[in-house]
């Protein structure tokens, strides 16, 4: 073994303190800014050597070397809602990016199928009230008016009626949400759609999501 892989092994699932990861950090700080134009040069060249380049997907060989690098780190609380920020940051600003992002993984994941255990704790989840809620809202919130919502939404525009598009989870009223909502609270507007309302189970469905919106004290409408 040499001095390297010595090193490496001494290193492996050490823990640094608070006290040494902010030396750690403000030691590489300092050393970039005192090597900034020699860092950047190195950075520059790196960048032209991958542009245009094709990037595949990684080789199984590739991936089961990052999960065991991966293996064993415990990431803090303090980093887990950074990177939770940094996420919600990008969606905001790119959200075609994002809406694309969750259609390729939706392709990837569909007709698999999860482990029982997975299954039953997400279920458990979902019957809390606030974690729906809360759920809903987030799956919703690049939801982009269709064509017959954008139509009405014209014809609201035009004729200042007093409703106003919700249907990108704005509001979730008993785990539903509504696609326009009246100024006053009071009234739900639903545009259905040929194809899927149509449906012997999209039928029961939308019983169901009327009979909701009635139990919290709205009146519904379809168009």
């Amino acid at each position: 073994m040499n001095k390297k892989e010595s090193h490496i092994n001494l290193m492996k699932n050490k823990k640094h303190t608070e006290e040494s990861k902010k030396r750690i950090s403000n030691s590489i700080k300092l050393h970039w800014k005192n090597n900034y134009s020699i860092k950047m040069k190195g950075v520059m060249k790196t960048a032209d050597k991958l542009r245009g380049r094709k990037v595949g997907s990684h080789s199984e060989e590739w991936k089961k070397k990052i999960s065991n690098t991966e293996k064993g780190k415990i990431i803090s609380l303090d980093t887990k809602f950074k990177q939770r920020q940094s996420r919600i940051k990008f969606a905001k600003e790119h959200p075609e990016v994002e809406k694309q992002r969750g259609i390729k993984t939706g392709n990837k994941l569909r007709g698999k199928k999860q482990a029982i255990k997975f299954v039953e704790k997400v279920r458990e989840r979902w019957k809390n009230p606030q974690y729906k809620e809360k759920r809903l809202k987030e799956m919703m919130k690049f939801t982009s008016p269709n064509k017959p919502e954008n139509r009405l939404n014209e014809i609201i525009k035009n004729n200042k009626l007093p409703y106003t598009f919700v249907g990108n989870g704005r509001i979730i009223i008993g785990g539903f949400n509504p696609d326009f909502i009246s100024d006053d609270n009071k009234t739900v507007v639903e545009v259905f759609g040929d194809y899927w309302h149509n449906r012997k189970d999209w039928i029961e469905r939308d019983k169901k999501r009327f009979e909701t919106f009635k139990y919290n004290g709205y009146n519904s409408i379809s168009a």
